[in-house]
């Protein structure tokens, strides 16, 4: 019998394919963190927290210094100089963390404290995240 024999060696299958995995979950971080970053930017233009919910008012000497300073005061968007929010991004790295830049974490942290838990994950980005990864699995396929 004459014919040609095909080898093929699924220890190198296994490991590529696992590589494969690996890409696609990095992939998918990477995508969600810049989707979480869109999300948190666009809710907290409207005064909305991550869980849907209204900032509470500011204090009444925040809402003098915004006014000294022609910032609106009826809604809190937590945007005084554009620093804190300007630093969020993402480190870019296969993990998909959203980060601020050093100088912005206190800031970020001093919001937290009084109860504006604009970072989230909340069900509008979770939301969000779940179709852009769609779109993106879809283009794959």
């Amino acid at each position: 019998m004459n014919g040609i024999t095909i080898t093929v060696n699924l220890g190198n299958y296994e490991r590529f394919e696992e590589r494969m995995k690996n890409f696609v979950r990095s992939q998918a971080k990477i995508i969600a963190a810049k989707t979480a970053i869109s999300s948190i930017l666009e809710l907290t233009r409207e005064g909305v927290d991550a869980n849907g919910v209204f900032f509470r008012p500011y204090a009444p000497i925040t809402v003098q210094e915004r006014r000294n300073l022609g910032l609106r005061t009826d809604i809190v968007n937590l945007f005084v100089t554009g620093k804190m929010l300007g630093s969020l991004g993402s480190n870019g790295g296969p993990d998909g963390l959203v980060t601020f830049s050093p100088s912005q974490v206190d800031k970020a942290v001093d919001n937290l404290i009084l109860g504006r838990d604009f970072i989230g994950p909340g069900p509008q980005m979770l939301k969000a995240v779940k179709a852009d990864l769609e779109v993106e699995m879809q283009k794959l396929c």
